[in-house]
């Protein structure tokens, strides 16, 4: 049988829909919002929805960086509008999960 989802990782999840714009936004502060210890909060949260928290925070931040990059933004711009703390760590990010540079993406 399989378990219902828990009520804390859907709004874990509306959370950070609302919230991903915040560069402070992280596993910790996820965890510590929810009263949860963040390897609990974790492993939990990717056994119900097949990802882990940063990932799916991450994830989050390029679908907005994507659409802000196609909207003419510069990566600087982007980068604090999509949550991330810099453009170096967007960038990186980006590559990871897109397979190109956010530069690149834009033309």
């Amino acid at each position: 049988k399989v378990q219902a989802t828990p009520e804390w990782v859907e709004q874990m999840r509306r959370y950070i829909e609302d919230e991903y714009r915040n560069p402070d936004l992280n596993i910790n502060t996820l965890a510590d919002h929810f009263g949860l210890h963040p390897t609990y909060a974790s492993r939990s949260f990717k056994a119900y929805t097949g990802s882990g928290i940063l990932e799916y925070l991450q994830r989050r931040r390029i679908e907005a960086a994507k659409s802000l990059l196609a909207g003419g933004a510069s990566v600087k711009e982007t980068a604090a509008a999509a949550g991330f703390s810099n453009p170096r760590t967007m960038t990186r990010v980006f590559n990871k999960y897109e397979g190109i540079s956010p530069g690149k993406f834009r033309t």
